[in-house]
């Protein structure tokens, strides 16, 4: 289940549409009157579905706007419960076939999920938009992270996850990224117990012929809202910050 807090913040910023989200996962809602549905779904899977109620008559016209805030800000963390319940079913059927209990495991699970969490809101792979250019949202994502530097691909180098830890929270922006920028950044999520203070990373989709282990649902830039100020609403929501 999504957290109460992520339903709460989506909801603060369509209310001021005009619209109430009711989430219901992986579940079908009938669509009465003066309700819209929207599908969330990753390569044909069904993530869940969202029910817009209308609040305000007059508002019925920023319905599309509304709906494509709800697919950018629910899709990746939906897609990441469905990468989880798929690695928690291959964890339970090696437990069984061991023959020992999950509780017997040192495992905290709230500790990682608040890693998890990190991650979620400090890793961007985009998946490029026509009216919203990659490197506007890399500029907005930084200025509302309040980072100290901003590190662009092909100007200064980082190496090793070790490089991008000491730095802190900066933005490391790499819109075409190589297989050794994957590696570390690849080396920095695997050290994410290390680190003090994130760096945000935002970055191309990674080309089909290089191998990654990255499991994150792409931002999809053609999504975002043409308005400036409501762009920023949302980065804010998926970055975590008021």
């Amino acid at each position: 289940m999504l957290d109460k807090t992520s339903i709460f913040k989506l909801n603060q910023l369509c209310r001021s549409h005009g619209w109430e989200v009711i989430f219901n996962p992986l579940s079908i809602v009938g669509n009465s009157s003066g309700n819209e549905e929207v599908e969330l779904t990753h390569e044909g899977h069904l993530l869940g579905k969202a029910r817009l109620q209308n609040l305000d008559p007059s508002k019925k016209a920023e319905l599309g706007t509304v709906k494509e805030i709800v697919e950018l800000y629910l899709q990746p963390k939906l897609y990441r419960q469905y990468l989880e319940a798929q690695e928690g079913a291959a964890i339970h059927q090696i437990a069984e076939a061991r023959n020992f209990r999950l509780a017997d495991l040192d495992m905290d699970a709230d500790g990682e999920k608040a890693l998890e969490d990190k991650v979620m809101n400090h890793v961007f792979i985009m998946m490029k938009g026509s009216h919203y250019p990659d490197k506007k949202f890399a500029d907005d994502v930084h200025e509302l992270t309040k980072n100290w530097a901003f590190i662009e691909q092909g100007g200064m180098s980082i190496d090793s996850a070790e490089e991008l830890i000491k730095m802190g929270p900066v933005t490391w922006y790499i819109p075409e990224p190589t297989a050794k920028d994957l590696a570390v950044v690849q080396s920095y999520l695997d050290r994410k117990a290390d680190i003090n203070e994130w760096a945000t990373i935002v970055m191309g989709k990674p080309a089909l012929d290089i191998q990654t282990n990255f499991s994150f649902q792409p931002v999809d830039l053609r999504l975002f809202p043409v308005q400036p100020g409501l762009r920023r609403d949302v980065i804010r929501l998926l970055l975590g910050v008021s």
